[in-house]
């Protein structure tokens, strides 16, 4: 599970926002080591490219913007983690 970072009125709205990005970064290649998959097996469970499990893991694409998983894909994870069922096709 992806823990939510508590918000803060100390700092402004990009210091949260690049920790944020930093932190689900990090919570990505966590989750896939964590589970012993490897990129190409995370990527194939996810539905993603391996380019993309590689640029999530950096942190940014190859044209230097940020790469975060998309909420949808966060959930992918939390299901995969929880080991729970994928729908039917």
């Amino acid at each position: 599970m992806v823990p939510v970072p508590p918000f803060s009125h100390d700092h402004n709205h990009e210091t949260e926002r690049t920790s944020t990005m930093e932190q689900d970064r990090t919570h990505f290649k966590l989750w896939r080591t964590s589970s012993g998959k490897t990129q190409a097996q995370a990527s194939a469970e996810l539905g993603i490219s391996v380019r993309w499990c590689k640029a999530l893991e950096r942190g940014s694409d190859g044209n230097g913007k940020p790469a975060m998983p998309s909420l949808t894909l966060r959930l992918a994870m939390a299901a995969i983690a929880h080991r729970l069922a994928p729908y039917p096709d």
